[in-house]
Parts: C-alpha cells; sequence; structure tokens
C-alpha cells in the first residue's frame, strides 16, 4: 500500500553562529547594517583580508589590502557569534566585501586653504590615536604676511601654526590668516618683509648724459635689481 511520510521537525536552538549563519539548520541571521562614510587604513601588520561577507562558513577569501592602504567604509555591522550574541565589528567596502575591524583604524586628515592666497601645504593624514605636526610650509599671497591658520575662512584670530600638534580623532580644516603687508622697501623697490616688488613708472624723456664715474658706467636691461642683466 501507498506510504505517506510527514518531516519531524525540532526547532533549531542556534547554539554555534558563524556571521549570523547557524552552523545546525542554516538559518540566516539578518545582520542590521548601519550606513557610515568614513575612511579607514590597514594597521594590521600582516595586513587585512576582505570577504564576501562578516565572516562565516561560506564566506570567500576576496583578497588581502597591504599594511597603510586606505579604505573607504560604507557601512559597519556587528556580527553575530557562537552563542548568538553580537559579537565583533565588521565594516563593509564600496565594492560590498567586509573588512574585520580589528585589521583597519580610522584615518583623518589636515586640509589646507590658501584662502586668497597660492601653494598651501599638501594635505596631512593620520589615524586614530596619533597625532600630527602642522605643516612648516607656508602659502603665499602677493603684498600680504601669512600669519598662520584658522578653522574659520573669515577669521583674522589664528588658532594653529606650523609645528604645533593636532590630535584629535576628526579632520580638521584650515584656513590661511592674512594681515596686509606695510611694505619695507630695500634700494631696489623690493619689499624686505613679503618680498613683494614695487613697479616702477617710466616717465618719457630725451636728453644727453655725461658719465662721470672715473671707472665708467654699467648699463642694464632695467633699473638695477637682482638679476638684471649688465
Amino acid at each position: 500500500k501507498n506510504l505517506y511520510l510527514y518531516a519531524v521537525w525540532d526547532k533549531c536552538g542556534h547554539s554555534k553562529y558563524y556571521g549570523g549563519i547557524c552552523t545546525t539548520c542554516k538559518y540566516e541571521y539578518k545582520l542590521k547594517e548601519t550606513s557610515m562614510s568614513a575612511v579607514y587604513r590597514v594597521t594590521n601588520g600582516n595586513g587585512a583580508p576582505v570577504w564576501s561577507r562578516p565572516y562565516s562558513e561560506n564566506s570567500k577569501k576576496v583578497k588581502i589590502y597591504d599594511k597603510n592602504k586606505d579604505l573607504t567604509i560604507v557601512a559597519k555591522v556587528t556580527n553575530i557569534n557562537e552563542k548568538g550574541k553580537s559579537n565583533k565589528l565588521w565594516y563593509k567596502l564600496k565594492d560590498g566585501t567586509w573588512v574585520f575591524s580589528g585589521n583597519v583604524t580610522e584615518r583623518f586628515m589636515v586640509k589646507y586653504n590658501a584662502n586668497g592666497g597660492k601653494n598651501a601645504p599638501a594635505n596631512q593624514y593620520f589615524v586614530s590615536g596619533k597625532s600630527v605636526t602642522i605643516s612648516s610650509a607656508k602659502p603665499t599671497r602677493e603684498k600680504y604676511v601669512f600669519k598662520g591658520w584658522s578653522t574659520d575662512s573669515d577669521s583674522s584670530k589664528v588658532k594653529y601654526k606650523p609645528g604645533n600638534k593636532y590630535d584629535k580623532d576628526k579632520n580638521l580644516y584650515l584656513y590661511a590668516v592674512w594681515e596686509k603687508c606695510k611694505h619695507k622697501y630695500d634700494d631696489v623697490g623690493k619689499c624686505t618683509v613679503c618680498k613683494y616688488t614695487h613697479p616702477i613708472t617710466v616717465t618719457k624723456a630725451s636728453g644727453t648724459v655725461v658719465v662721470t664715474e672715473k671707472d665708467g658706467a654699467a648699463v642694464r636691461n632695467k633699473p638695477y635689481q637682482v638679476g638684471t642683466k649688465v
């Protein structure tokens, strides 16, 4: 005669998870992603492997990033450990792969703005828990003297100077603070403070002059300045 069989089920106790997947019944715990936007630097000496999902038995290793590689993070999730409790933080990269938080450290930067001038220093980068020295390179601006750096583009108050230390775990945006130069000129029309060279006004004239210096008179391609040719 026909035999009709019915499955007998035992509710799984989910005693062991890897990456949110029960190793007994393969139930996939829905890991809750939290969106974020940050840059993290690989600080593990052996590099940072990235996986197809937060680590589990069926997760595949995609690649390994070398130490000091910067990675753009778009989300984070707390994994589920073997007892079904939240454990181990993972970060999601732009390409959808995942990296373990223990292999990377958040990276911050100091960004310089010449604020009307030019030749601002290059951006500086550092990781959480470390400090950075404000650049000794100075921007330039015609007829102005550089005083230091402010965190407000409209402020005349200097907050940071070259050589100062910065160790806060957040990005720092600096704007050059300028003071209009009061010009102290040397005998060739060049300011000894801001290096601005005063333009020469030429007035038309005609006539004859006599060389009176016993050593003669050198003629140059323009009124004497450093670098003019005889």
